[in-house]
């Protein structure tokens, strides 16, 4: 029998500001990607990311050990951050 997540653990998922997963999880799709098809950086595009959960995934990539760059746009309907980030020396 399936387990139903808690009413806390469905406003923490929904909560751009506190959930970062979503991001982490599709920065390292694209690593992994990029290391595939022997490559030693990757852009990535974080579209309804706050400036705040920016921060928190600089922070992160930081104490992975990448070199990374990143942007961030305040738009009228959504935020978007990018980062260029690599690995291997590069």
């Amino acid at each position: 029998m399936s387990k139903l997540i808690t009413a806390k653990e469905a406003s923490a998922l929904s909560n751009p500001e506190t959930n970062i997963d979503k991001h982490i999880e599709y920065i390292n799709q694209q690593i992994r990607y990029a290391c595939q098809n022997h490559k030693h950086y990757v852009a990535c595009d974080l579209w309804d990311c706050t400036y705040r959960t920016a921060i928190a995934i600089a922070a992160r990539l930081r104490a992975a050990g990448y070199c990374f760059k990143w942007h961030f746009e305040v738009g009228s309907d959504m935020n978007r951050a990018w980062f260029d980030i690599s690995w291997g020396g590069s």
